[in-house]
């Protein structure tokens, strides 16, 4: 598996697909090869609102031919090249 870096211009757009869609999570930059899937406060996360984060991220960069994979806690993922 080949790790892709994370353009900071793609966490931007991403965060906007998060905001229109009202799910209230955010994506931030950690590091080259990491971002970090900021949740909402206790009242507004659900399950729900969580999967719909991951379900924009995961079809964004899939659109890319990029595969988004999630940490065990889901709180940060990294990008690879899809086989």
């Amino acid at each position: 598996m080949t790790t892709v870096d994370i353009d900071y211009q793609d966490l931007v757009l991403l965060n906007t697909r998060l905001r229109e869609e009202d799910i209230r999570y955010r994506v931030t930059y950690k590091n080259p090869t990491t971002a970090c899937l900021e949740p909402p406060g206790a009242c507004c996360c659900t399950p729900e609102r969580q999967e719909g984060a991951y379900r924009v991220i995961r079809d964004y960069y899939q659109s890319k031919g990029i595969q988004a994979t999630f940490s065990q806690d889901g709180l940060y993922f990294i990008l690879s090249e899809i086989p």
